[in-house]
């Protein structure tokens, strides 16, 4: 459904004829290149199709599942108070939701993308911790995680900063990280009753406000201080919300464009308005994101380090048996040097 107008009598629906979308002011615009300062926030709902669960859908969603914890409240486990009385059901929780570099992005982040290729992208806000908005090429000039991420971390005490290696070797083991300090350690991701990171406040407070156009996708709009980002935007700059439902903090606009549906479905028919289907199957099939055979690459290194050990060691017995020239012993010390780097690698 595309919803239209909003009058004193609440929201119009208009017919849906596919052409309608093309044929839409805000789209007519984008296309021609009017707008030129495109602000896009994004929540969980973009994900959904790579196989991330959002948080709130019945059934699946991640608070859903957390029943198996014990926990009176499924926000309790993001809850900055709750981890410091008990660290077990985050760090249980961690190995589940940590970003996997095998997941592919969305037609959704590919979209947000091709409009920073296209020179249109003034900043991209995710919601998510999933790493999927770099994954797909999106630079972190235009990038604010509002979130944080899953790239490092900190002691909830001392502050002092983790690296992500520490984070991850601990929460796949099973075991609580802790700073030499004492404090708990949590990776860089905003809980309850944490501040966002500055970077969201600095750009927040010009992007909504100086923008030509603003791109909600797959956020339910329930939490602050991201849900009242869509209501900074100036009552005569256009928004475009494309989302399963019409969320509570977002009063449709005269010259909005709401698509209601499948998030990736609704991007593509965006996309195709615009004429961009091309590159965006470009970008989907070119993406390298295809899962590699466990233990594949681990077991490459170790065959070239092999191979590299057994030419020098015959290469030693040669030299002992018969001789080697300078110019053969120096290809020989090149030719596993390489090998050893690339086994390295």
């Amino acid at each position: 459904q595309i919803w239209g107008q909003c009058q004193p009598g609440g929201m119009t629906r208009m017919p849906k004829p596919e052409a309608d979308i093309a044929r839409h002011p805000v789209v007519q615009r984008l296309r021609r290149g009017d707008t030129q300062r495109v602000v896009v926030l994004a929540g969980a709902g973009i994900s959904v199709s790579a196989g991330i669960p959002d948080f709130r859908s019945p059934g699946t969603g991640l608070y859903n599942n957390l029943k198996k914890y014990g926990l009176q409240r499924p926000e309790d486990v993001f809850t900055l108070d709750f981890f410091r009385k008990d660290p077990w059901p985050f760090t249980l929780l961690a190995r589940e939701i940590w970003p996997d570099s095998h997941v592919r992005p969305t037609a959704a982040h590919f979209f947000v993308r091709l409009l920073e290729c296209h020179g249109l992208l003034q900043r991209h806000y995710t919601q998510n911790i999933d790493g999927l908005d770099s994954a797909a090429g999106i630079s972190s000039k235009h990038l604010v995680q509002a979130h944080g991420s899953f790239g490092a971390g900190h002691c909830v005490d001392c502050r002092r900063a983790i690296t992500q290696n520490f984070l991850r070797e601990h929460i796949f083991r099973a075991e609580i990280a802790r700073c030499p300090c004492g404090g708990l350690v949590k990776p860089d991701i905003v809980f309850f009753g944490e501040e966002l990171p500055a970077r969201f406040e600095n750009c927040s407070k010009h992007d909504f406000r100086f923008c030509d156009l603003v791109i909600c996708m797959g956020t339910s709009l329930e939490v602050e201080p991201v849900a009242s980002l869509p209501r900074r935007v100036p009552p005569h700059i256009p928004r475009i919300l494309i989302n399963r439902e019409v969320p509570a903090n977002f009063q449709p606009r005269e010259a909005d464009l709401v698509l209601l549906g499948d998030c990736d479905s609704r991007v593509e028919e965006l996309v195709e308005a615009l004429g961009w289907t091309a590159q965006l199957e470009e970008f989907t099939l070119s993406h390298k994101g295809t899962p590699e055979v466990p233990g594949k690459a681990a077991w490459h290194r170790s065959a070239l380090a092999v191979l590299a050990a057994v030419v020098l060691a015959l290469a030693v017995r040669q030299h002992a048996v018969v001789g080697l020239n300078s110019a053969e012993v120096t290809g020989v010390a090149l030719w596993t040097s390489l090998v050893g780097a690339i086994a390295a690698r």
